[in-house]
């Protein structure tokens, strides 16, 4: 899928390393890659951590815009939600997808990692 910023598919996952390989019966998340809409990845993560909203004024002067900008890779987002399908508490990435946001993206690609126990 074409989009304005580069986005890393194969982003360092090293939390979630173990749950690469499927066939692993012990590995503590199913992975799974989306497209979602910049706007619907913030509200996930704007629910579950409100503070982060104060990040929003200057984020022109974040290294993440400024990459975005110059076609830097980005890694890709990880939203984590635990074995009941509840987003967990901490949520990273923020700045990435609010750029996204504010960059018009459509659509961009976000890990989702579902524990399993």
């Amino acid at each position: 899928m074409k989009t304005k910023i580069n986005w890393d598919l194969n982003t360092d996952l090293t939390e979630f390393e173990d749950s690469k390989d499927k066939t692993d019966a012990y590995r503590h998340h199913d992975m799974v890659l989306r497209w979602m809409k910049p706007a619907t990845v913030v509200a996930i993560q704007l629910t579950r951590q409100p503070d982060l909203k104060y990040k929003d004024q200057h984020l022109e002067e974040e290294d993440v815009w400024k990459g975005a900008h110059k076609g830097d890779w980005l890694p890709t987002i990880v939203l984590e939600y635990d074995k009941h399908g509840q987003i967990t508490p901490w949520q990273e990435g923020y700045r990435r997808s609010l750029t996204a946001l504010r960059m018009g993206e459509r659509v961009m690609p976000v890990w989702i990692a579902t524990k399993r126990f």
